[in-house]
């Protein structure tokens, strides 16, 4: 019997790197890419390949540097925070809470995801791996999507301007 029937208690085997996508008719056993083998973009990068960034994520960017601000997004993005009157001088995020607290002063703020979020990070591994010269399938494979998900990934990127569009071959082209 499967990893995931009557024993639902039990590890899944050494073989699975990411984690069960479930589905309607329960779990389907397609991998999604883990979360340690996505890139992490700066905001910058981000706008470089056509995708929204929000300005309080740029601006902490430049004030604070790309590290601490995909630190702080990580263990914080995607969440309300609240910001304290006083940041402690030995908080894991000093930095990025003292420029929050004197940029938006004190109380709770929404904190976007900006690139840690998973269409970001997913976007830019896809734009990483066609600048190698990758093919959509070794993509599809290497990120555990599918080959619909990186065509896509790549038409938005050529939309961007941060790929070059692929030049079009007849079919008289490619006939030997």
């Amino acid at each position: 019997m499967p990893w995931w029937g009557s024993d639902h208690l039990a590890a899944p085997p050494a073989k699975c790197r990411g984690r069960q996508v479930a589905g309607r008719a329960g779990i389907t056993g397609r991998m999604i890419a883990s979360p340690a083998e996505l890139l992490y973009p700066t905001a910058a990068e981000c706008r470089r390949i056509g995708l929204y960034m929000p300005p309080m994520i740029a601006d902490m960017e430049r004030a604070v540097g790309a590290q601490t601000t995909r630190a702080f997004l990580i263990q914080h993005g995607g969440k309300d925070l609240l910001i304290p009157v006083k940041v402690k001088p030995g908080h894991a995020h000093n930095a990025a809470l003292t420029w929050l607290l004197k940029t938006y002063g004190a109380g709770r703020l929404s904190i976007p995801f900006g690139p840690a979020s998973r269409t970001a990070r997913m976007r830019w591994t896809a734009y990483r791996h066609f600048e190698a010269g990758r093919s959509v399938r070794v993509i599809a494979q290497a990120l555990d999507t599918t080959e619909r998900s990186v065509t896509r990934h790549r038409r938005r990127l050529v939309e961007a301007g941060a790929l070059a569009p692929r030049p079009f071959q007849t079919s008289e082209e490619t006939d030997p």
